[in-house]
């Protein structure tokens, strides 16, 4: 609109990002008014009050046959890096933010309003390829409009994205992104929403990790593939009548009258069920094909073999599934399999080797180790908008946007944290226990944590190929007492996939399968209690993993015999470093302590140590869990993870050099920093 439109005078209505609202008019259009800068940035409502005669045809609307004023335009600013700081009175770098909106914006709803005609063009054929995929599957069916019972009519529209290509993809189509349509039910207009099943499962993260270390161990080539048009396959077993009012394009490429609609015969995106429909279809044809579910986890299967000998491997192969994504490896006949399975359910990409699944780069060595990693994931968070002013008053309360930042930053970073990057798991869960009470320190605690995080973005868990004969699990836990909000505790677990040289006093490679950091549940009374009940978490994970472990290798095992099947396993270790609590497991007699809770809590323990698990004690450099559970220098940690190896020396020996003078004064002298750690470390190890 030319400016000749408007008077001089606009109005603007805002609130500050510290929460505070203002109301100003002022003359736009002179040289003194135009620009005048706030004191901090807003959002807000600036009106202009338009002037006639107006010529523009586009922005009138019909009213009773003749033209009336225009009500509403609409208007795009450009804003280059200058004018933002211009506008805000300061410089800022929004390089980082614009970099990450980028990548963010390819995943949101795309406008056909704002798209060139080529673009256009992409999208027709996107619609049109949907539209084959719904008639070809026989999703739909025509019916006539009164025969579909009042209220199960359901709209439909188009939701139109761009999807990003990996490096792969890219050089086929010769673009960094395709155009994706992807026809859409209003499923909560269900009648029945309240009451359909919808629970439906996701493939766990023990469960990829352990799959993982079986496909590393076999040296297998690890896979992947994803299924085309997934929830189009799902079968509706409800047994009603379910309509669809369709769009213009698939009324007209079914040749649909006007008192003709759509019969969903299948599962379809947006019904509340689909996701449930479409494992359930994938879950029978799993089974049909020889594979067999896995009783803790219903998205991982196993293909056993017939009639194996003894001392073989009683599998072809193993896999994981999520979604419509799948992730396995195994042998020829695995492979062939896979390739049966595609025959049923095309498959759209198939990656061998290195991929992405679900946010994480897999990569796969010829030794058969597998690296997983997020470096692009981590690297594309952006960090919160914290102006300079705010930074002044870290104890003043955040606002509500401030809250919302800082909760999209912790998510964030809590996939990085549950999948590849326990280094940052404790600081992280103490961060989330302040959001209730979170003031601007904890934003700049969180942009701290997200630096480090970027800062070593290039770490990554290596799962070794480890004799699956070998095979033994380890457990570190630890707990640091009373560093919470209200005297609460945290505690901390590592799970390592390791050897039975581990109990020789060698050095064996190490894989990290398993860890957490999290509060303890209870208020504790002492370092002996938080490191008892750390430990009682930890044995209930060293449980499972092993049961889990043990199910996959051989699929007959006796699972629901618990204790007796446990005992019969491989052994494992459990390793502390609270001598206390060592020597309170140690004993043959009762263990007395005056805190009872804490004794009933340790006679637990003991009995469970009778199924097959050794408690170990190291010295405190020496426990990999200490990162997890206190806000500390992560190098030692991080160091690990790198070279996979690990070592458990005799206790008696590590007292000894405890009690040796120069030992004992290197360890107190902590102040000389990380060089000095390092140098005690080495001492207790025995290097």
């Amino acid at each position: 609109m030319d400016h000749s439109c408007l008077t001089g005078q606009r109005e603007t209505i805002g609130t500050f990002v510290s929460g505070g609202e203002f109301q100003r008019m002022d003359a736009w259009n002179t040289e003194v008014q135009a620009h005048r800068a706030q004191p901090e940035p807003w959002t807000g409502t600036t009106k202009f009050q338009i002037q006639g005669p107006i010529n523009m045809e586009p922005c009138m609307h019909v009213v009773d046959g003749t033209k009336d004023t225009v009500s509403c335009c609409e208007a795009e600013i450009l804003l280059t890096i200058d004018d933002f700081h211009k506008c805000l009175g300061k410089p800022y770098d929004f390089q980082e933010t614009f970099l990450a909106s980028a990548a963010k914006k390819q995943k949101v709803e795309v406008k056909v309003k704002e798209l060139s005609l080529e673009e256009q063009k992409m999208f027709l054929k996107a619609k049109d390829k949907e539209l084959e995929s719904w008639l070809s599957t026989d999703t739909v069916r025509k019916i006539l409009r009164n025969k579909v019972p009042e209220g199960q009519l359901l709209r439909s529209r188009w939701v139109l994205s761009w999807k990003p290509l990996d490096e792969i993809e890219q050089k086929e189509v010769g673009t960094a992104k395709k155009a994706k349509a992807r026809l859409v039910i209003l499923g909560y207009e269900d009648p029945l929403l309240d009451s359909l099943p919808r629970d439906s499962p996701t493939l766990g993260r023990d469960s990829r990790m352990l799959a993982l270390q079986c496909i590393a161990s076999h040296r297998w080539s690890v896979r992947s593939f994803d299924i085309r048009t997934a929830f189009l396959r799902g079968s509706r077993q409800d047994g009603r009548i379910l309509g669809m009012e369709p769009p213009p394009e698939l009324r007209l490429k079914m040749k649909l009258q006007d008192s003709e609609v759509c019969e969903l015969l299948k599962g379809a995106y947006g019904l509340i069920n689909a996701p449930l429909l479409w494992y359930c279809e994938l879950k029978n044809a799993l089974l049909g094909l020889g594979f067999v579910m896995s009783p803790f986890d219903p998205c991982l299967f196993t293909l056993p073999k017939k009639n194996p000998k003894k001392e073989e491997c009683q599998i072809h192969g193993v896999l994981g599934i999520h979604v419509d994504d799948g992730i396995g490896g195994g042998d020829h006949v695995f492979n062939q399999t896979i390739a049966t399975l595609e025959k049923r359910f095309p498959f759209g990409t198939q990656r061998q080797g290195s991929f992405t699944f679900t946010g994480i780069q897999i990569q796969q060595e010829i030794n058969g180790e597998i690296f997983l990693g997020q470096k692009e994931y981590v690297q594309d968070i952006p960090p919160i908008n914290i102006p300079k002013d705010r930074r002044k008053f870290p104890e003043e309360k955040i606002t509500t946007q401030e809250l919302q930042e800082l909760r999209g930053l912790i998510g964030s970073l809590q996939y990085a944290a549950t999948n590849t990057r326990p280094d940052i798991s404790c600081r992280l869960s103490l961060l989330q226990a302040r959001i209730t009470c979170a003031t601007v320190n904890d934003l700049l605690q969180g942009n701290r944590l997200l630096h480090d995080a970027k800062r070593f973005a290039e770490t990554k868990i290596r799962i070794q190929s480890l004799d699956p004969k070998k095979v033994r699990f380890m457990s570190y836990s630890d707990a640091a007492f009373a560093t919470r909000e209200k005297a609460n505790s945290q505690k901390g677990c590592l799970i390592l996939a390791t050897t039975d040289e581990v109990d020789q006093m060698k050095t064996s490679r190490v894989s990290p399968l398993v860890w957490f950091s999290k509060k303890i549940n209870r208020v504790v009374s002492s370092t002996l209690a938080s490191e008892t009940f750390a430990l009682s978490g930890a044995l209930d994970l060293l449980s499972w993993t092993r049961m889990h472990w043990s199910w996959i290798l051989d699929p007959n095992l006796p699972w629901k015999e618990t204790e007796a099947t446990l005992k019969k396993l491989p052994v494992a270790y459990a390793v502390v470093d609270c001598k206390s609590l060592f020597d309170l497991l140690q004993k043959t007699s009762i263990p007395q302590c005056s805190e009872y809770r804490t004794l009933l809590e340790a006679l637990v323990i003991k009995d469970r140590l009778s199924e097959g698990v050794i408690i170990k004690w190291v010295h405190s450099a020496a426990q990999m869990a200490d990162a997890l559970t206190k806000d500390m220098d992560t190098s030692v940690l991080l160091s690990f993870l790198q070279k996979g190896q690990c070592i458990l020396h005799d206790p008696e020996e590590i007292l000894k050099q405890r009690a040796d003078k120069r030992v004992r004064q290197a360890w107190y002298q902590q102040s000389n920093g990380l060089e000095t750690a390092l140098h005690v470390f080495a001492l207790s190890l025995g290097l």
